[in-house]
Parts: C-alpha cells; structure tokens; sequence
C-alpha cells in the first residue's frame, strides 16, 4: 500500500518565470513537536526558549511551545535522536504525510511574497507561521532567494497554483 507522501497533490508541478522557479521540494522529512511543561536544559536541547527563526537549518520555530523538526534522512532517524529527552515532556508525531514544502527560489522570491505579506524578514533562517492567500503557511528562509512554504496536503494545489498566478501576474 503506498502512503501519503509517496503521492504528491502537486503531480511533479513546477513554474518557470523570468527570474522565479516554484516546484515542490521533497528533500526533508517533518516531525511537530509540541512542548509540554518543557523545562531547564530540555529548552535549550531542542530549541524551545528560542526567537522565531531556524535553528542549525533543523528546528523550526512554530510557536512559544511548538517546533517543526526538518532531516534530509527521514523522520525515524530524527525522531531516535529525540531520545535524550524527557518522553513526558513533550509530543511528538511525524508530519510528513500531512505537509508539502513548496520551494520557491529566484531574484524574484521576496518580490512575491512581499507582494503578499510584509511580515517575512528575509534574514537566513526566518521562520515563522503565517497567512499567503488566506492560508496557514509556515515560511522558512533558507537564503535571501530561495524560501521554504510549508503547507496542508489538502490545500497545496491551491496554493502553488495562486503563486504560480501570481508569479504570472507580476511578471517574474
């Protein structure tokens, strides 16, 4: 039986524009990690008393007491690295089947989405959780031209087709 994230909603998708490229990037794994009365070295261990930003390219700050966790080598070997913690201290579930990152990269990336929000700092590892087209969006900068937007599987079509319309629309 395949699973969820052997199928992707983009069916290999990708936009082309003038100085702009959208597709879907299927390099990391996704585990959420929500933190549970998390205290002392726990907090620095995984990232949790941090600012809005990504930590080593790895953890993703959500919110206040919630991280989304990124590995290249897929979520089983991130998660037995969670080992050294407390297991009461927090909730973890692999997310991988639930989020699609599409990737935007180009000179014309901050054009884009500023076009949109100006809420994105476009500083090497700005992460943060917010609204493009009306849809919960986590952004991630990992260089000043190329970002990370993770989304619900449900609404990725969507939302790649509304960035590569606006992309279109904006002649980028």
């Amino acid at each position: 039986m395949a699973s969820l994230t052997d199928n992707s909603p983009l069916d290999e998708r990708s936009f082309q524009g003038n100085s702009l490229h959208i597709c879907e990037c299927k390099d990391f794994s996704f585990v959420q990690l929500k933190g549970h009365r998390i205290t002392g070295n726990a907090l620095s261990e995984i990232g949790m008393d941090a600012e809005p930003l990504t930590i080593e390219d790895k953890i993703v700050w959500i919110g206040p007491n919630e991280r989304l966790l990124l590995d290249e080598r897929g979520s089983d070997v991130l998660l037995a690295h969670l080992d050294i913690l407390p297991p009461q201290a927090f909730f973890t579930r692999n997310a991988s089947s639930g989020l699609i990152a599409i990737e935007i990269t180009g000179d014309s990336t901050q054009r884009l989405l500023q076009a949109e929000t100006r809420s994105i700092d476009f500083t090497l590892g700005f992460a943060a959780r917010l609204r493009i087209a009306d849809l919960p969006v986590v952004v991630i900068v990992r260089a000043p031209d190329r970002v990370l937007c993770l989304v619900q599987r449900s609404v990725a079509r969507w939302l790649f087709d509304w960035l590569a319309n606006r992309a279109d629309a904006l002649h980028l």
